[in-house]
């Protein structure tokens, strides 16, 4: 219960630091991330519960994420996963501006 609540607080967070940076402002967009932080952080539970059932011993996920690392601890950064992100985020925004003005000059940008 404790984990879930953090992760709530987490996604929280993100969709908020999103919101301030105006890297997306569509309350769906907001809504639809959110969800994404969810199930990516249910995927991370159930696969760390089947490693200690089963005795495996993995490496660290991706980037060292880890629902340890997504505690609610007030005001401190999630461990990387918010900032994370908000950096795909602006990626992605920066690729969509891009393309909108090749467009126009009639050629694309390939990413």
């Amino acid at each position: 219960m404790n984990k879930t609540l953090s992760i709530q607080a987490a996604a929280r967070r993100v969709r908020q630091e999103l919101k301030d940076k105006q890297y997306i402002t569509h309350s769906h967009c907001l809504i639809h991330t959110a969800y994404k932080v969810m199930i990516v952080a249910c995927t991370l539970r159930k696969l760390e519960k089947w490693t200690e059932e089963n005795g495996v011993h993995t490496p660290p996920l991706g980037a060292g994420v880890s629902l340890d690392r997504m505690q609610d601890s007030g005001d401190e950064d999630d461990g990387g996963v918010a900032a994370a992100l908000v950096e795909e985020a602006a990626a992605a925004q920066r690729r969509q501006a891009a393309n909108q003005i090749t467009r126009r000059r009639g050629t694309r940008l390939k990413w």
